[in-house]
Protein backbone atom coordinates (compact mmCIF):
# COMPACT_ATOMS: atom_id res chain seq x y z
CA UNK A 1 0.00 0.00 0.00
CA UNK A 2 1.49 3.62 -0.77
CA UNK A 3 0.53 6.66 0.89
CA UNK A 4 -1.41 8.59 -2.32
CA UNK A 5 0.16 11.72 -2.98
CA UNK A 6 -3.25 13.38 -3.88
CA UNK A 7 -4.56 14.74 -0.84
CA UNK A 8 -0.93 16.23 -0.51
CA UNK A 9 -0.46 18.41 -3.50
CA UNK A 10 2.90 20.26 -2.35
CA UNK A 11 4.65 16.86 -3.06
CA UNK A 12 4.00 16.51 -6.50
CA UNK A 13 6.24 20.13 -6.89
CA UNK A 14 8.82 18.35 -4.76
CA UNK A 15 8.64 15.30 -6.78
CA UNK A 16 8.92 17.30 -9.86
CA UNK A 17 11.22 19.64 -8.60
CA UNK A 18 13.64 18.27 -5.74
CA UNK A 19 15.89 21.75 -5.54
CA UNK A 20 12.53 23.28 -3.70
CA UNK A 21 13.59 21.11 -0.72
CA UNK A 22 17.07 22.32 -0.83
CA UNK A 23 16.52 25.79 -1.20
CA UNK A 24 13.72 25.43 1.78
CA UNK A 25 16.97 23.92 4.00
CA UNK A 26 19.46 26.59 2.49
CA UNK A 27 17.00 30.14 2.76
CA UNK A 28 13.92 29.23 3.95
CA UNK A 29 14.60 28.33 7.83
CA UNK A 30 16.91 31.45 8.26
CA UNK A 31 13.66 33.65 6.97
CA UNK A 32 11.50 31.70 9.54
CA UNK A 33 14.10 31.86 12.39
CA UNK A 34 13.83 35.79 11.34
CA UNK A 35 10.45 35.80 11.41
CA UNK A 36 10.07 33.69 14.90
CA UNK A 37 12.44 36.57 16.58
CA UNK A 38 10.45 38.95 15.48
CA UNK A 39 6.98 37.49 16.25
CA UNK A 40 9.01 36.76 19.71
CA UNK A 41 9.26 40.13 20.60
CA UNK A 42 5.44 39.85 21.44
CA UNK A 43 5.60 37.62 24.11
CA UNK A 44 8.84 38.08 26.20
CA UNK A 45 6.99 39.18 29.24
CA UNK A 46 5.74 35.80 29.79
CA UNK A 47 6.94 33.45 31.96
CA UNK A 48 7.16 30.55 29.31
CA UNK A 49 9.07 32.31 26.87
CA UNK A 50 12.95 31.99 27.38
CA UNK A 51 12.50 28.53 27.16
CA UNK A 52 9.98 28.60 24.35
CA UNK A 53 12.57 30.67 22.65
CA UNK A 54 15.58 28.70 23.28
CA UNK A 55 13.74 25.65 21.70
CA UNK A 56 12.42 26.92 18.88
CA UNK A 57 15.91 28.91 18.15
CA UNK A 58 17.69 25.91 18.84
CA UNK A 59 16.04 23.43 17.31
CA UNK A 60 15.76 25.92 13.84
CA UNK A 61 19.62 26.37 13.76
CA UNK A 62 20.57 22.68 14.43
CA UNK A 63 17.58 22.39 11.31
CA UNK A 64 19.46 24.59 9.54
CA UNK A 65 22.97 23.95 9.79
CA UNK A 66 22.49 20.25 9.63
CA UNK A 67 19.55 20.58 7.52
CA UNK A 68 21.49 21.71 4.55
CA UNK A 69 24.33 20.13 5.31
CA UNK A 70 22.36 17.03 4.84
CA UNK A 71 20.09 17.97 1.87
CA UNK A 72 22.93 19.27 -0.38
CA UNK A 73 25.13 15.94 0.07
CA UNK A 74 21.72 14.01 -0.94
CA UNK A 75 20.73 16.17 -3.65
CA UNK A 76 24.13 16.00 -5.49
CA UNK A 77 23.97 12.06 -4.76
CA UNK A 78 21.14 11.74 -6.83
CA UNK A 79 18.16 10.98 -4.11
CA UNK A 80 15.03 12.03 -4.87
CA UNK A 81 12.64 15.17 -3.44
CA UNK A 82 10.36 12.95 -1.61
CA UNK A 83 13.50 11.10 -0.07
CA UNK A 84 14.88 15.20 0.68
CA UNK A 85 11.30 15.78 2.53
CA UNK A 86 10.95 13.03 4.70
CA UNK A 87 14.69 12.94 5.68
CA UNK A 88 14.71 16.96 6.31
CA UNK A 89 11.02 16.92 8.28
CA UNK A 90 12.51 14.05 10.52
CA UNK A 91 15.64 15.78 11.00
CA UNK A 92 13.80 19.18 11.84
CA UNK A 93 11.29 16.46 14.36
CA UNK A 94 14.28 15.05 15.99
CA UNK A 95 16.25 18.57 16.97
CA UNK A 96 12.94 20.30 18.13
CA UNK A 97 12.72 16.69 20.49
CA UNK A 98 16.38 17.25 21.47
CA UNK A 99 16.43 20.79 22.20
CA UNK A 100 13.25 19.82 24.13
CA UNK A 101 14.62 17.20 26.34
CA UNK A 102 17.99 19.28 26.60
CA UNK A 103 17.03 22.52 27.88
CA UNK A 104 18.44 22.72 31.09
CA UNK A 105 21.99 21.75 29.45
CA UNK A 106 21.43 24.36 26.46
CA UNK A 107 20.66 27.32 28.83
CA UNK A 108 23.94 26.33 31.01
CA UNK A 109 25.89 26.14 27.91
CA UNK A 110 24.35 29.56 26.82
CA UNK A 111 24.70 31.00 30.24
CA UNK A 112 28.37 30.26 30.89
CA UNK A 113 29.48 31.21 26.71
CA UNK A 114 27.55 34.67 27.87
CA UNK A 115 30.06 35.00 30.94
CA UNK A 116 32.93 34.37 28.79
CA UNK A 117 32.20 36.75 26.26
CA UNK A 118 31.50 39.37 28.83
CA UNK A 119 34.43 38.58 30.69
CA UNK A 120 36.76 38.82 27.50
CA UNK A 121 35.16 42.34 26.54
CA UNK A 122 35.47 43.45 30.15
CA UNK A 123 39.65 42.79 30.00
Amino acid sequence: MELPFNYFPFLDHIITQPILILMWAAFGVPMLIFSIAIISRLYRSFSFSSNLNTIIFCSLSFTWIGGFIITILLFFSGASGIKLYFIWLSLCFSSFIFSALNITAINKLYNDLSKKVTEKNKK
